[in-house]
């Protein structure tokens, strides 16, 4: 039997904070969105921590913010490289994220998973209409970083 060989590591960059309940669910579903892509598609092993630590971190509170990226980074240091999805813009996490890589040496690739010409509304429509959950429970459990 052929040994199978251990898929890339994948630290992924996405935005994920927004002003409504539902543009944060917009951002989820487009995270989970990267890591299908990112695993289904390309065959890697993708790590996004701000899906896991927002569930237990204040996204409001700087201290805890700040606590919460440098947890995900330490781990995704691990990763073979970084992956940044910019259909949604990169965000000021996401700038952290690409710097903390260029410190460390690990390659960044910049990919997309929808068409350029939409507009951003558009895509927001489109991404929340690929959600592999009810947007309302994505809404119920990361609303309460909108405290």
């Amino acid at each position: 039997m052929a040994e199978r060989l251990a898929p890339p590591q994948v630290q992924i960059e996405s935005p994920f904070m927004a002003s409504t309940r539902g543009g944060i669910a917009v951002r989820v579903v487009y995270l989970m969105n990267a890591m299908h892509h990112s695993m289904f598609e390309r065959g890697e092993a993708p790590y996004a921590s701000h899906i896991i630590n927002t569930l237990v971190t204040d996204d409001t509170s700087a201290f805890e913010r700040e606590i919460g990226i440098e947890a995900g980074l330490v781990i995704g240091g691990k990763a073979d490289y970084t992956a940044v999805y910019t259909d949604l813009g990169i965000s000021s996490g996401m700038e952290h994220g690409i710097q903390r890589a260029e410190r460390e040496g690990r390659p960044i690739v910049y990919r997309r998973l929808y068409d350029n010409a939409l507009s951003l509304h558009e895509l927001e429509e489109l991404i929340r209409s690929t959600s592999p959950r009810p947007i309302e429970a994505i809404e119920s459990l990361y609303g309460h970083i909108l405290r």
